[in-house]
């Protein structure tokens, strides 16, 4: 399998109430709540601009705390890579936001 067809799935968790009512779609690397829902997304890597991008499901508004590093150290990890960056299914970067 070449660099550019990569996938990796990973199990994240969100909660309903913040997702439906609130400001976005949050994900978290941990269920820290009850109400949290799981949810599998998927992301490809990207060679070119060396990152993730989200490639399916609820898009992706941003990663609070830890959550972008714990999950793009998660993924590079698994896939023996070492992006740098996050990007959701529009294209915007999630992880660094600095």
């Amino acid at each position: 399998m070449s660099d550019s067809h990569v996938i990796t799935k990973e199990t994240l968790f969100y909660d309903t109430y913040e997702y439906e009512f609130g400001d976005g779609f949050y994900p978290t690397i941990e269920k820290d709540d009850i109400s949290n829902k799981q949810i599998e997304i998927q992301f490809l890597y990207n060679k070119k601009q060396n990152c993730w991008v989200q490639q399916n499901e609820i898009v992706i508004s941003g990663l609070d705390g830890n959550n972008g590093i714990q999950l793009l150290t998660r993924m590079n990890e698994k896939k023996n890579v070492c992006c740098v960056a996050i990007y959701n299914y529009f294209n915007s970067k999630i992880y660094p936001t600095k």
